[in-house]
């Protein structure tokens, strides 16, 4: 590197404007990343013991659930109003399929919702004189308001243990 003045002030012209490039490709790099969160909700189908109801837990992103009732036309409604949570409760067990392997339909009870933190709480049961056997599960839930909406279904059964994704692009103005 040369002791001349003007090549040590072109070098950290350079450093700067590179600093500042770095800064602002950062800085849009996070935006993006910060601006865009993958629609996912959790559904878990476990028995706690044997003979036991199985319950069924489905936890969903707040944010996503404000969309939902966005969409619904209902903006004003609490989500510490009990008849938005009966209503949200209906909503995700109309929208849950469980099923024997032979494709038959099992009775999912809904229980009803709570928020914690930055999510809500779905509860349903499943009758516990459910004969163990491979059973499945898909949901369409917020997939008709959220095309990218991912659901994760996790089994955890004395019998069965398996998760998968539930996704779908389904469109409709149906509550």
């Amino acid at each position: 590197m040369s002791n001349h003045p003007k090549a040590s002030v072109s070098l950290s012209a350079i450093d700067r404007r590179s600093t500042l490039m770095q800064l602002i490709a950062l800085v849009l790099l996070s935006a993006h990343a910060n601006g865009h969160r993958q629609h996912e909700s959790w559904i878990t189908l476990s028995q706690p013991s044997r003979g036991a109801p199985i319950e069924v837990i489905h936890r969903a992103h707040l944010g996503d659930i404000v969309t939902l009732l966005d969409h619904w036309s209902l903006p004003d409604q609490s989500l510490d109003n009990l008849e938005t949570l009966a209503r949200l409760t209906l909503y995700a067990a109309d929208r849950l399929t469980v099923t024997h392997a032979d494709g038959g339909r099992i009775s999912v009870e809904p229980i009803g919702a709570e928020i914690q933190d930055d999510y809500l709480f779905i509860y349903m049961t499943i009758a516990s004189d459910l004969a163990p056997g491979p059973i499945g599960c898909t949901s369409e839930f917020l997939q008709d308001v959220l095309p990218d909406q991912v659901n994760l279904i996790e089994i955890d059964l004395p019998w069965q243990r398996s998760s998968h994704r539930s996704q779908g692009k389904l469109m409709s103005n149906a509550p």
